[in-house]
């Protein structure tokens, strides 16, 4: 028998813990926070967001069709939010706050505890979305070129 309940069916208690200042943590699914989060593994702690969201926050929002994302912001534009999950290099953009739930404020990696505010944390934040999104573009770019080459 499973403990799996879906984020739908919660909705309406996630809101009205956040809305009053309460946290909510779950265990989140998906693997595009990978290696920060490991699927149904890892825990999250969200609480209500400070608007308007920073760099490098980590926000739960609901993109228009439905679906519940947890990404991390790496830029703003004239229509919103950028958002990229840790473990993609595509960016979304044009999520605003009307889409956003709440904020990761802490989380639980290998059974550790960290918070955002950690020196740890900000700077994974700061090399995992810099440097190691430029090498993976990098090589992501050769491997086309080889692929190409090899094709012709």
């Amino acid at each position: 028998m499973s403990n799996l309940v879906r984020l739908e069916t919660l909705l309406p208690v996630l809101e009205t813990v956040l809305e009053n200042g309460g946290e909510i943590t779950f265990t989140p699914r998906g693997n595009s926070m990978r290696p920060m989060l490991k699927s149904g593994v890892d825990v999250i702690t969200l609480k209500r967001f400070n608007r308007p969201l920073k760099k490098y926050a980590l926000p739960l929002y609901r993109r228009e069709s439905g679906q519940f994302v947890l990404h991390r912001v790496v830029g703003k534009n004239k229509d919103g939010y950028i958002m990229r999950g840790d473990n993609q290099l595509n960016k979304e953009y044009g999520i605003t706050d009307a889409n956003i739930l709440g904020e990761v404020i802490a989380f639980t990696h290998n059974g550790r505890e960290y918070k955002v505010t950690d020196f740890s944390y900000k700077l994974y934040c700061v090399l995992r979305c810099n440097f190691f999104t430029i090498f993976l573009r990098r090589v992501k770019q050769k491997l086309i070129k080889i692929l190409k080459g090899s094709r012709g």
